[in-house]
């Protein structure tokens, strides 16, 4: 007799049930049929075990495509989603593909709903800057954010200085190391204005990766940027953002100041040596205790000339302190800024450090 399962109930069957054979050998008999059934069980679930346990391997294993998949990068993106928030939306860009070791460009750009308008580096009477945080990057040296220049917003008691409509301020970012990705991650702080203000906190981030030593052409160099083969989408919208940003006047004594005061009340005279069509917007930023108000404009044919109300607050003096003059051209074409320091009512005016010479 082989190694087979006997069929329900037919082993007890071939077992006599009366006279011919004793309880004990009746006994005995069940006891050997029974041990073997078991031994065959286990057998069984044994084979069925070993079967499992080597096939189980095998399914988990992945496949060739889904190795290479998972070790393939991340596709690249140029922009990141919109941040969405009442008031406005905004995202962060990139005008190249790829960096090396020279700076790139990236941009912020903020769509701002009707009726509202965000803010300036100098806010003014009221509002808040935005504030641009960049120290959990990785790989960068610097993160330098530009000012496209700004409106002036008139209201009864109130001025300040900002944007509406849209902005792209554009971020110049140095890199580290050439060989290796750059991410940028921006934590942004804003406020937007309407008939109320309101703050928002967002965060956009973005990965740049490293440029073969022949994948980026030398191309010629715009503002603080480079015109790359490997431009983005986004390149001409972020260096037409650059070139709104005032400059240096080139021809020195293009802009002059001197200011006058006594018992904290005073003018800061600022001449422009040039007269386009529609006199530029002047912002004065000085000392958190001096205010500047909106200035008297007045022409001839040789200068445009600026008469700003000046306060200043009780024991303060602006004797030895550096201001800050921006003048915004009307047709959005970038402008002029420049410092000077205030030696006792007469201010010679010099570039700002770091601004490149405009025209």
């Amino acid at each position: 007799m082989g190694d087979t399962l006997p069929d329900e109930g037919k082993g007890l069957d071939m077992l006599p049930s009366n006279g011919g054979t004793t309880s004990k050998q009746r006994s005995k008999l069940t006891g050997k049929l029974t041990g073997k059934l078991n031994c065959l069980f286990r057998t069984a679930l044994c084979a069925g075990a070993l079967s499992l346990a080597c096939a189980a391997p095998a399914a988990a294993s992945p496949t060739l495509s889904e190795k290479t998949a998972s070790t393939e990068a991340v596709p690249f993106r140029p922009v990141t989603p919109w941040a969405e928030e009442l008031g406005a939306r905004v995202r962060l860009v990139l005008a190249e593909t790829a960096h090396d070791d020279r700076p790139f460009l990236a941009g912020v750009e903020m769509e701002i709903d009707p009726g509202w308008h965000t803010y300036w580096r100098k806010p003014g009477d009221s509002g808040s800057a935005p504030v641009f945080g960049w120290s959990k990057s990785d790989n960068i040296d610097y993160a330098h954010v530009r000012w496209p220049a700004p409106r002036r917003f008139d209201n009864p008691g109130d001025v300040t200085y900002g944007y509406d409509t849209t902005v792209i301020w554009p971020v110049l970012v140095m890199p580290r190391e050439a060989e290796k990705p750059v991410t940028l991650h921006l934590d942004l702080f804003y406020a937007v204005c309407s008939q109320i203000c309101v703050p928002h906190d967002v965060t956009l981030e973005l990965t740049v990766p490293a440029a073969g030593k022949s994948a980026r052409k030398s191309g010629e160099k715009t503002g603080e940027g480079f015109k790359a083969a490997s431009d983005t989408e986004y390149a001409q919208d972020i260096r037409a953002a650059l070139a709104r940003v005032p400059l240096a006047p080139k021809i020195p004594g293009r802009v002059s100041a001197a200011l006058k005061t006594e018992n904290g009340k005073g003018t800061l005279d600022v001449t422009l040596k040039e007269t386009p069509d529609a006199p530029p917007m002047l912002a004065v930023e000085g000392p958190y205790y001096a205010w500047f108000g909106v200035p008297d404009v007045t022409r001839d044919a040789k200068a445009i000339r600026y008469a700003v109300p000046v306060r200043i607050d009780k024991d303060k003096s602006l004797d030895g302190k550096t201001l800050t003059l921006t003048l915004a051209r009307a047709d959005g074409r970038g402008g002029y800024e420049t410092e000077f320091t205030v030696p006792g009512g007469e201010a010679a005016t010099k570039p700002k450090p770091g601004a490149e010479a405009g025209q």
